[in-house]
């Protein structure tokens, strides 16, 4: 393994490395062997996101009228340079000034920097998003220039990200945040210090300067009031086995004190939801003879969000129970392990080895051995991120290869470490 930053014998080739790469850092120390330089050279073997350098030349500290020892920032965009004064500094102060000063004022938000947002995302907890269509001739051409005096003068305070809706990959995005496509340009903001939480001026479709910063200052200034996704309530919505929630009837549902309510809480495009519905649909027919104490009910959760409802993935399944409290499914996706979990929580005691029972387990086997349990990440309610939500995206057309097997192990109503998914109650709700 090299040098955590290369030195530099010649302008010439610290010429040839800046124009090679968009952002590198040089540190111009007249000493190497000073504690200074030692610091510089730690946080350099630390960081691979760009190439680090090493000046000691004192030609070159005129040439790049560096006066003290000093770690420059070189990049391609904004205002092409950054200097840190090294003379007296500790690790954690270079760190901040590289993750502040080598990243974009305004940066398009993708597939392939998704991680990179992530990683901002730790440090700079609101996130100003543009949606625009890049391959619509109405959308102006200069919106990252209308954006970056906002972005100026907000620096490090809020991220600013362009979201190019022409790119269907990021299309999650887009209903995540509530975006219509023929409502473009449309300007969000993202905060999820604590719970999450979305902000959208009066009207989407136009763009400016000045809109920009009165809906940066509003928010800025507490005058905005946060946003949540509800579709409207269907009129038939209780007249099949399994029920349809809403954002507008989700709590009156699952607090009724006098049933147990089963949710599935699911996504459209989610493949694994998609392999448990039609058990789902099973499992509800079976318990219609209890439909008296027990309802079993899907909301699509990237339509509707409810205040207090946090979950991971997608398909999740929760059990609100008349007792108050709230227990979560974590089994394989089997008509069998799903009556066995309801079975233990609820006041219906099914039992599964009847003839009926046996019917719907001999049709559901394979399909519940297909699913095997797989999620499609979802990040909803809280701790999650813009970037986590671009992620999501591609990780819902993908089936998320690399998501855990809830079937492993006896966990159905458990945790990961097998306690009781007791601790929230239908009134945290």
């Amino acid at each position: 393994m090299g040098a955590p930053a290369q030195p530099v014998e010649s302008a010439e080739q610290l010429e040839a490395a800046r124009a090679e790469h968009d952002v590198l850092a040089v540190g111009f120390f007249r000493d190497p062997d000073s504690v200074s330089a030692i610091i510089y050279l730690r946080v350099a073997d630390a960081v691979h996101d760009y190439p680090f350098f090493l000046v000691a030349d004192p030609e070159l500290f005129k040439q790049y009228e560096v006066e003290d020892d000093a770690v420059v920032v070189f990049k391609q965009f904004d205002e092409g340079r950054a200097d840190f004064p090294a003379a007296d500094y500790v690790a954690d102060d270079l760190m901040n000034f590289l993750r502040l000063e080598t990243f974009p004022l305004v940066s398009e938000l993708n597939i392939d920097n998704v991680w990179r947002v992530t990683e901002e995302a730790n440090f700079i907890k609101t996130h100003f998003l543009v949606f625009r269509n890049a391959s619509d001739p109405r959308t102006p051409s200069d919106i990252e220039g209308l954006v970056l005096p906002v972005a100026q003068k907000h620096k490090g305070s809020v991220l600013f990200l362009l979201v190019d809706m022409a790119d269907r990959r990021m299309f999650h995005m887009e209903e995540f945040f509530g975006v219509q496509r023929d409502r473009t340009p449309a300007m969000r903001i993202f905060r999820y210090e604590g719970p999450t939480f979305k902000f959208r001026p009066q009207h989407d479709g136009t763009i400016s300067t000045e809109q920009v910063l009165q809906f940066c200052d509003d928010f800025l200034t507490g005058k905005l009031k946060a946003f949540q996704l509800q579709q409207p309530l269907p009129e038939d919505w209780d007249a099949a086995p399994v029920k349809v929630l809403t954002a507008q009837n989700y709590a009156d549902v699952t607090l009724d004190p006098t049933h147990h309510v089963f949710v599935m809480l699911h996504a459209p495009w989610c493949p694994h939801c998609q392999l448990v519905g039609p058990i789902f649909d099973q499992l509800a027919e079976l318990y219609l003879p209890h439909s008296d104490v027990i309802t079993l009910a899907r909301m699509d959760a990237t339509a509707n969000e409810v205040e207090g409802l946090e979950f991971q993935s997608f398909p999740t399944f929760f059990l609100y129970a008349v007792d108050g409290q709230r227990h979560q499914f974590n089994g394989s996706r089997t008509l069998e392990d799903f009556v066995e979990f309801l079975n233990e929580y609820t006041t219906v005691n099914l039992d599964f080895g009847s003839a009926d029972g046996e019917t719907h387990a001999d049709k559901t086997c394979g399909e519940s051995e297909a699913d095997g349990g797989d999620i499609c990440t979802a990040d909803v309610g809280g701790g999650g991120d813009t970037g986590a939500a671009a992620e999501d995206g591609s990780a819902g057309d993908k089936a998320d290869a690399d998501a855990e097997d809830a079937s492993a192990g006896d966990t159905r109503g458990s945790d990961e470490a097998g306690a009781p998914l007791q601790s929230q109650t239908k009134d945290e709700l």
